[in-house]
């Protein structure tokens, strides 16, 4: 599992992928053809990064302020974009901007005039990646790399962003399973009051509760996968992979501190980096309580 040993890694693929997949789905044959080979998307001899969130609205995606200008041949974007995984190392990005028919997407090479990235900021995970806020300023962008169709971006952004739900559960899984391994081992050596403490049953609980959770979460979210490749609606039970892996990736970490104790705490061992990197996945690609009420409604409609 790529995200057991490196969630930076894990991270990159899954954003690469979402790129990939809106190209697959929305891009015309010059596109797919330019980006995914030729340059090399798929292959990883590029880099991609997807550009949504803005200073004043992440979740409530429908009000981004970032405006795209039809003039002649090319679009000219003005706005800011923030929380934007390696926007500054990254070949394409993938920019959804407001046009006058609605939020479209935009493929927009990484050293494009008036591509600006303004600021790094730093984070408490995910320390390999560089987040970063940038600025667009009458940014040109040729008018065959407009994604799909004008005033169609905020539909693609929500295709996009549930294939790469199953992506980010599957990265919650792979950095649970790497604190629960470490914990069976610190376990298994560290003794207390004469004894291991894997010997303690309060301690043995908490690896039963981790390995029953993470082999939960990986059956629900192989079932979202599975369910895609039959071409059937997986939104929900994606959602529900999503919300559950990550919600439980940070259980085990938090228990996986404990069971380390004052170490837990420390840089003496690393064990702490898992509950950073699994931090993100809660908030990242739908927060909680967004899927929470996504699932919901999903759920009422079928009544």
């Amino acid at each position: 599992m790529l995200a057991k040993a490196c969630a930076n890694t894990a991270l990159q693929v899954s954003i690469q992928g979402m790129i990939c997949e809106g190209i697959r789905l929305f891009g015309d044959d010059r596109q797919k053809n330019e980006f995914l080979k030729e340059k090399g998307l798929v292959e990883g001899r590029s880099l991609a990064s997807f550009a949504l969130t803005e200073p004043c609205c992440g979740s409530d995606a429908k009000s981004i302020q970032t405006k795209a200008v039809l003039s002649g041949n090319v679009y000219i974007l003005n706005g800011t974009k923030t929380l934007i995984t390696i926007p500054g190392e990254a070949d394409i990005i993938l920019v959804f901007a407001r046009t006058d028919r609605g939020i479209s997407s935009f493929l927009i090479p990484g050293v494009s005039p008036g591509f600006i990235v303004t600021r790094v900021i730093q984070k408490l995970g995910f320390r390999g990646h560089k987040l970063s806020e940038i600025r667009l300023e009458n940014c040109k962008v040729a008018k065959e790399n407009l994604l799909g169709e004008d005033g169609r971006g905020l539909d693609y952004a929500k295709q996009i962003l549930n294939a790469g739900r199953a992506t980010i559960a599957a990265i919650a899984i792979g950095i649970a399973q790497a604190a629960y391994e470490k914990s069976l081992v610190y376990s298994k050596d560290r003794e207390a009051f004469g004894e291991k403490i894997s010997n303690f049953q309060l301690i043995r609980e908490k690896l039963a509760d981790m390995v029953t959770e993470i082999n939960a979460a990986r059956l629900l979210t192989y079932y979202s996968a599975h369910l895609r490749d039959k071409g059937k609606d997986f939104v929900s039970e994606v959602s529900q992979a999503k919300l559950f892996a990550t919600e439980m990736a940070l259980r085990i970490c938090d228990n996986a501190i404990q069971i380390y104790g004052g170490y837990g705490y420390t840089d003496e061992y690393d064990v702490h980096r898992h509950w950073r990197d699994a931090r993100l996945l809660t908030i990242a690609e739908g927060t909680s309580e967004i899927l929470r009420l996504l699932i919901a409604n999903l759920s009422l409609k079928q009544i």
